[in-house]
């Protein structure tokens, strides 16, 4: 691939990446809207609050890159039917995610690029661990860190899930 094809291949990689954080923060707001406890809610805000800033650094990036503003599209956002699914999506998400940023930053000859994806990419990791252990408390406890009688994560009622996102 010569130098030319290869920054084309890599712009759109980027250009796939802003795409991808958009919708991951439209995504996270039903998210946090979803959460059925505390903790829950900050770990989605958190996350949150990471996708809308790589949003605008990504989107300064393609300025600096391209000379132009990026288009602010609108991406389609899956609405998970409750809020244990949407930890499973976002979990599927986030991995998914740190997978293209590591190729992004192994394709990039440009340290800022790397540098920027590799500091994007370690918040990825600290979301799908995040995620990954909300899941594993969600599956085995009520939430209080009891049991649940049929072990699913369900709980009493005190923590019961939405089936519908109030944003949908």
């Amino acid at each position: 691939m010569n130098g030319g094809m290869h920054f084309k291949r890599l712009l759109e990689m980027i250009f796939r990446a802003l795409e991808d954080e958009r919708a991951a923060a439209m995504f996270y707001n039903q998210m946090v809207a979803m959460a059925p406890d505390f903790n829950t809610k900050e770990a989605c805000l958190l996350a949150w609050h990471d996708e809308r800033h790589h949003v605008a650094e990504i989107a300064e990036l393609i300025k600096e890159l391209t000379g132009v503003e990026a288009p602010n599209t609108m991406a389609h956002v899956p609405c998970p039917s409750n809020f244990t699914e949407g930890l499973r999506m976002a979990l599927e998400g986030e991995e998914m995610a740190i997978s293209e940023y590591a190729n992004i930053i192994n394709m990039a000859g440009i340290e800022r690029i790397r540098h920027l994806f590799r500091e994007i990419r370690d918040d990825e990791m600290v979301h799908a661990e995040k995620f990954r252990t909300l899941m594993q408390l969600m599956q085995g406890t009520n939430g209080n860190g009891h049991e649940n009688e049929n072990g699913n994560g369900n709980g009493n009622g005190n923590h019961a899930m939405p089936t519908q996102s109030p944003m949908g």
